[in-house]
């Protein structure tokens, strides 16, 4: 659960528990932001996955170990308590080769070289349009679905 309240203009379900498997399977939604948080989510569960929203670094390296496995990881980078690239890092010395689709106000080249580095993974920048996190959230699962 997460420390604040959820903006009253943007209802969020809080995460409770495994989300049900849909046609496009699980996605966990990190982001600190919560109007960034919500547009992802619901655009992900228009796209037909079930979907686990988180507010922090800590949130997601919780969720992924309690709640998983997951079929796509979508993650802020800078966020509270740890950093998205961090997190899955982690995820990945431990194996888990879930695919991961890093958002981030803040890209560049060197950015690009970490997500690179994390492999299965794809990096986007703010401002996201629906169609640009559709196509990269699809393409990233299509070697997992083929």
């Amino acid at each position: 659960m997460c420390d604040q309240p959820p903006t009253p203009t943007i209802p969020l379900p809080a995460p409770s528990g495994a989300a049900p498997a849909t046609a496009r399977g699980r996605a966990l939604v990190a982001d600190d932001d919560r109007e960034s948080l919500a547009w992802m989510c619901e655009t992900l569960r228009a796209t037909g996955f079930a979907v686990v929203p988180v507010y922090s670094g800590a949130e997601l390296a919780r969720a992924i170990v309690d709640e998983g496995p997951f079929d796509l990881i979508v993650t802020d980078i800078r966020m509270p308590w740890a950093e998205g690239t961090a997190v899955v890092r982690a995820a990945r010395a431990s194996q888990l080769r879930t695919p991961a689709l890093f958002v981030s106000g803040g890209a560049g080249p060197e950015l690009a070289a970490v997500v690179e580095s994390l492999g299965n993974a794809r990096l986007l920048q703010k401002p996201v349009g629906v169609t640009a996190l559709r196509a990269a959230a699809l393409d990233l699962l299509k070697p997992w679905v083929a």
